[in-house]
Order: C-alpha cells, then structure tokens, then sequence
C-alpha cells in the first residue's frame, strides 16, 4: 500500500474531477474530504491517508487541520494558481499536476475509485451550482437598504 500525503488526496479528488479550477476556500475540498470519509471501504490506501489526516472537527474547528496550508503550499509549488478575488476566487489548476493524479489514481482499489469519482462529482456539481449563482445574482445597488435581508448561501435549502 502506497502511503499518500494530504498533497496526493487533494490532487487524487482534482484529478478524478478532471477540475481546471476550483473555488479558493478550503471549505469545498473539506466538504469533498468528509464524503470521502464517509464512503470510502477501509483499510485502503485513500482511507488510511484521510483517517491519519482527520481529527475531531466542530463547526469551528476543522476535521482536516492544515487544508489551507496545505492548499497554500501547492500554490507555492505551481500545482495551483490563484486567479479572481472575493466569492468568484478560484484556484487554477495545473494540467501537468491533475494528470500525475489521474495516473496516481490507478494505483487504488477499484472500490476507492468508485468512490473518489462520486466525491469529486459531487464537488465539480457544488462548484459549478455555486459559480452559476455568483454570476446571476445581481449585486444589490449602491445605497441600496437591504434591512435584514441576506444573500443566501450558495447551499442552502
């Protein structure tokens, strides 16, 4: 069994996405990463990386500790590129990078490929919804009273 890095996770989930960007807050990958824990077989290759990970979450703390540094870490590296700013942030991500991954993919269990490929559906789905919204929604109008009322979250139901 190959041991993974939290590099390697989140580059397995771009790679199975075949993602050409994703959303800049860390939050879309932990809501991928909390799938993945769920619905994953264990012992496997994927499940022992994300369980070493994981830790006792609330909604304040994170269960994956280090996600944003970790995503730092790979802009640092080229693998991502930032580009935009605000709620349309996103990450760019390298072709070269999300190929290793794709090809690192075949080195897991079919099950956990099963399952790699729902996540990452799963999350190509939120993102896109959530991207769709951000450019549909007309910005409310300068001097605009908005008394109490909030935009929605891109989510919520």
């Amino acid at each position: 069994m190959v041991a993974l890095a939290r590099e390697n996770v989140i580059g397995l989930l771009v790679g199975a996405a075949e993602a050409q960007s994703l959303p800049a807050s860390a939050w879309w990958i932990e809501a991928a990463l909390e799938q993945l824990m769920r619905q994953l077989p264990s012992p496997g290759t994927l499940s022992t990386a994300l369980g070493r990970w994981q830790q006792p979450g609330n909604a304040v703390r994170s269960r994956f500790p280090g996600l944003s540094e970790t995503l730092r870490v790979l802009v640092g590296a080229g693998h991502l590129q930032p580009s935009g700013r605000g709620p349309a942030a996103a990450l760019r991500v390298s072709p070269r990078w999300r190929e290793i991954h794709q090809t690192l993919a075949t080195t897991l269990t079919p099950e956990e490929q099963a399952v790699l490929a729902r996540v990452a559906q799963r999350l190509v789905a939120m993102a896109t919804t959530a991207s769709n919204r951000l450019r549909t929604e007309a910005p409310p109008k300068s001097g605009a009273i908005t008394s109490g009322v909030t935009r929605r979250h891109a989510f919520s139901r």
